[in-house]
């Protein structure tokens, strides 16, 4: 299977934001556990299997482990005396609304199965290749440095390892088993459903300006009802169907500004704003600059 996040990196851009990178070498506390933000693990010695009211997976050394938030787990059956992990725990865009220390809670009860749109299910890529592991490796070295650029050192080698990740499993290297229910589900088909829609709309607002009837034509192909998508895009990003436009607009605004040389009505145009002086402010309360001044200190620096 391809993993959700490998397809939405084809047609997003991703800013992680990484909350905490570290090494251990000792088996974890076998206890029910959800976390708020997402957690690779790779696991250096050892072997076991984790394990949610889906299911269990097993894994051994070499496997990589992807944890997404809010859906209750637990490591067992941890064998190996020289037992030990690295672990990183993200967000694939920033949340400033979820507290740095709020990652993970323990739990003797069974809560609701959440997920993400990045990652809806745990998964296990079995046999991690050496390069790619080097490269998470790199992510908790960087992230434990006390170097003056430490944040741009580990973002940027989170972005190298997710891009090798990303590029092996859409090209097969490797595999990726997802814990899920063993019968086929109908949320399995709407999740489908929903990233096939998102598919669309990134590629739509690369290729041209996206408006109402572009997503009243993508309601319509989909079969989802426009009030049904909207609530969708509620779930799965956190924001409302305009909300989440106006973002792709932005990024896609930052990227013509560094890029070329069209003049700041034409970028307006591009990103479907006829008014120049609109979209300037919709970009400064964005980025806390006005297009022109981004581009001057983006160029400068």
């Amino acid at each position: 299977m391809t993993p959700g996040f490998s397809r939405l990196l084809r047609y997003r851009s991703c800013y992680p934001h990484i909350r905490f990178a570290h090494f251990t070498k000792h088996p974890r506390h076998h206890v029910k556990r959800y976390i708020y933000d997402h957690e690779w693990i790779l696991i250096e010695e050892g072997a076991g299997a984790v394990e949610s009211e889906n299911g269990k997976l097993p894994y051994e050394k070499n496997a990589l482990l992807l944890i997404p938030p809010g859906i209750v787990h637990s490591f067992v059956d941890e064998r190996g005396p020289d037992f030990a992990q690295y672990a990183v725990h993200f967000d694939w865009e920033p949340r400033p609304q979820l507290s740095t220390e709020l990652w993970c809670h323990h739990t003797d009860t069974v809560t609701v199965d959440k997920g993400s749109f990045w990652v809806p299910k745990i998964l296990v890529i079995p046999s991690l290749p050496a390069s790619i592991q080097q490269q998470l490796k790199e992510v908790v070295a960087a992230f434990q440095s006390n170097g003056a650029y430490r944040k741009l050192a580990h973002t940027a080698a989170f972005l190298r390892f997710v891009e090798s990740l990303a590029t092996a499993l859409y090209q097969g290297d490797i595999r990726a088993m997802e814990l899920n229910r063993p019968q086929g589900s109908d949320s399995r088909k709407v999740r489908e459903e929903v990233m096939r829609v998102f598919e669309s709309v990134h590629r739509l607002v690369e290729e041209s300006a996206f408006d109402k009837s572009d997503f009243d034509r993508i309601c319509s192909e989909s079969h989802f009802s426009a009030s049904h998508l909207r609530r969708l895009f509620r779930v799965h990003t956190g924001y409302s169907p305009h909300q989440y436009f106006t973002m792709l607009r932005m990024r896609k605004a930052g990227e013509l500004l560094l890029q070329s040389s069209l003049s700041i009505e034409e970028i307006s145009f591009l990103c479907g704003y006829e008014d120049a002086k609109y979209f300037s402010r919709l970009f400064r309360n964005r980025e806390g600059l006005s297009p022109q001044q981004y581009r001057q200190a983006i160029t400068i620096n």
